[in-house]
């Protein structure tokens, strides 16, 4: 889980789910299967217990869940993610759903935070 900028430049959080996750870049290590899922809204406006939905029309977030090789990506721009637990700058839990057209994804995170060597800069 990381900071990172929205499509408006606006602060984001981005939750990495991958086998490897580089620390000095907190993106994933290798071509191995991946989920993100990106929220654009401020990180520290989260709070436990917490659902944020997101849709096409509301710019809200999305999703890509990458398979890992040469396969396609998928493109999720509705779901809706659940914090059980958050704290910003530490950690986060809970359950996501995911769906595009009749494709449907759900399952469990629990994510520590990454802090970049570099970081973002929005705006």
């Amino acid at each position: 889980m990381a900071f990172t900028c929205a499509p408006d430049d606006g602060p984001a959080l981005r939750l990495l789910l991958a086998d490897s996750v580089d620390a000095n870049t907190c993106r994933q290590d290798g071509f191995g299967p991946s989920l993100e899922i990106y929220l654009w809204l401020s990180p520290d406006s989260i709070t436990a217990p917490q659902t944020i939905t997101f849709s096409s029309g509301d710019a809200n977030g999305s999703a890509t869940h990458c398979l890992g090789g040469a396969a396609p990506c998928l493109l999720f721009d509705q779901g809706e993610v659940t914090f059980d637990t958050y704290e910003n700058g530490v950690s986060g839990s809970g359950t996501y759903k995911l769906m595009q057209g009749d494709t449907l994804e759900e399952g469990t995170f629990d994510v520590t935070w990454c802090e970049p060597a570099t970081p973002e800069l929005c705006g």
